[in-house]
């Protein structure tokens, strides 16, 4: 009878083993499970703040471009049209601006200003007027440009005309229109 008592008690201290082995296993995968956690997020973080020191770096980096691209297009059309009428003069053509149309959308940051203009005088002063009219150190775009010959009694002294369509963009700005 002692040894049936001796074999329970063994039986009972090895089951308590197992139960201790196996509360012991599953302590163990909790921490795994809990450090991939916090590895991971780690990662994540990690990744995050590589990121943000790249873009960091990328607006340090374009600070300049950014700047000359706002500068081109922070224009005025006070100024604009004060650069048309030099460019009309560097190729020593009067220029007679007509209509100014734009589109003030709402919302948007940008605005295109349409500008239509005429020029006289000879067929070179007029292609050297194009020429500087689609160098414009702003951001513009030549839409439409067409030559004429005006009525004249003697064709050889008869001037030729340029009428002209200009898109400029401009920043949306509080005194821009």
């Amino acid at each position: 009878m002692r040894t049936t008592y001796i074999s329970w008690l063994l039986v009972l201290l090895a089951s308590l083993a197992w139960g201790g082995v196996f509360f012991l296993s599953q302590y163990i995968m909790q921490q795994h499970d809990a450090l991939a956690s916090s590895l991971i997020q780690a990662q994540d973080a990690s990744a995050r703040s590589a990121t943000d020191l790249k873009m960091h770096a990328f607006a340090r980096d374009t600070k300049a471009s950014r700047e000359a691209l706002d500068s081109a297009t922070r224009v005025d059309l006070l100024a604009a049209a004060h650069l048309l009428e030099q460019a009309g003069s560097d190729a020593h053509v009067p220029v007679h601006i007509g209509t100014v149309t734009s589109d003030p959308a709402r919302g948007r940051k940008m605005i295109p200003v349409v500008l239509s203009l005429e020029a006289s005088g000879t067929f070179a002063e007029l292609m050297r007027l194009m020429s500087l009219l689609c160098t414009l150190p702003v951001a513009s775009t030549l839409e439409t440009a067409s030559l004429a010959r005006s009525a004249s009694t003697d064709p050889h002294d008869a001037p030729w005309i340029l009428s002209t369509r200009i898109r400029i963009l401009t920043a949306v700005t509080d005194t821009s229109l």
